[in-house]
């Protein structure tokens, strides 16, 4: 199991965020107010320990990194919140990226670029925090 599966599992974790998220936030929000509402609310049940397994997913088959998503149903898509718990921080998830996708074949090639930036931010924030 990654640390940030294991994190994710059994909550109890403090949370950061990249410098970038806010602009993410803000852009969905435009488009549908009540995305971080939704997204907010999930990431607060997973830290209460109280998420279900459909909540999330770590790690993320894509790319060979720990990073994660937290995941909600939009009405005409999927959110994605990525995140990743960095060893170096105990108990702590680090917000990356959010993100929207369509279902089908297309999410998935989105979904594709999405992970990409987590991960961008994640070395940006790496390289950074230490």
């Amino acid at each position: 199991m990654s640390y940030t599966a294991e994190l994710l599992s059994r909550g109890g974790f403090e949370i950061g965020y990249h410098l970038l998220l806010p602009e993410d936030v803000r852009e969905y929000m435009a488009d549908d107010p009540q995305s971080w509402p939704d997204i907010r609310d999930v990431l607060i049940r997973i830290k209460d320990a109280r998420g279900r397994p459909r909540d999330w997913e770590a790690p993320l088959a894509r790319r060979n990194a720990d990073v994660g998503e937290i995941r909600v149903r939009g009405a005409d898509g999927h959110y994605r919140l990525y995140v990743h718990a960095p060893r170096s921080h105990p108990n702590f998830l680090l917000l990356l990226h959010l993100g929207w996708k369509p279902g089908g074949e297309e999410g998935l090639n989105v979904q594709d670029g999405q992970i990409d930036e987590a991960c961008a931010r994640l070395v940006s924030w790496l390289t950074t925090a230490q």
